[in-house]
């Protein structure tokens, strides 16, 4: 357990949700993927197909609320990315062994995952960090930035910045973060409201030897944040 409040998820208990939502995929084995996400529990159907099922829980509505634009991001994401990413094919509703929303996803054959160790350079197009850039050629429909988190200003995380500081003081050159970050604060804010992508991290990229060959899930924020799947 991660969470102090994780609802608890079992192999049988989501072999009995697709049966029961879906029966179509009745007949298909249900694997549990060992991963290092820490927001859904994942379960491969069959060799095509992955259940995500959140592991805390929430306002039924406010869940619904939010995989609906996790699945709006993704299929906007679909439109643009020059390499493989999850399309959304089902929304599984409430039961009452598990009370939340959920989806299911067509499975990306993974090569593998990045790490910092390997030192991937991810030089050679379309797998350089530009191949991130057609995501902010998406139109965003009026949509503006309404949150504090990733995306937003940077002067509102100075407190989160000197903490992680303070904390990290002998694992890492701390002075020369310091001049970093208050270096990056003066950047001017942007001008204009675009998709980003708000998690860019070894463990949410995929690779295939020196070139990227996926990309996380798309997670909607209001300034078109497109956050880690896992």
């Amino acid at each position: 357990m991660m969470h102090p409040d994780q609802i608890p998820i079992t192999l049988e208990m989501v072999g009995k949700m697709i049966g029961t939502q879906f029966p179509h995929w009745s007949s298909l084995p249900v694997t549990e993927v060992n991963s290092a996400g820490t927001v859904n529990a994942l379960y491969r159907i069959g060799s095509e197909l992955v259940a995500r099922l959140p592991l805390q829980p929430g306002d039924v509505e406010a869940k619904q609320a939010e995989l609906s634009e996790e699945i709006d991001a993704a299929e906007r994401l679909l439109t643009v990315s020059p390499v493989a990413t999850p399309e959304p094919v089902a929304t599984g509703e409430p039961m009452h062994t598990y009370p939340l929303p959920w989806s299911v996803y067509r499975w990306s054959p993974a090569p593998s995952p990045a790490t910092p160790t390997r030192g991937v350079p991810l030089a050679s197009p379309p797998s350089s960090p530009a191949s991130c850039t057609p995501v902010r050629s998406l139109p965003t429909h009026g949509r503006t930035f309404q949150g504090t988190r990733r995306g937003g200003v940077l002067t509102q995380h100075d407190d989160f910045v000197a903490d992680g500081l303070r904390l990290s003081r002998g694992l890492i050159d701390t002075d020369a973060l310091d001049a970093v970050s208050s270096r990056l604060r003066e950047t001017p804010g942007a001008t204009t409201q675009t998709w980003t992508h708000g998690d860019l991290m070894p463990g949410n990229l995929l690779v295939r030897g020196e070139d990227l060959a996926g990309q996380p899930l798309a997670r909607s924020q209001t300034t078109m944040v497109l956050r880690s799947w896992l």
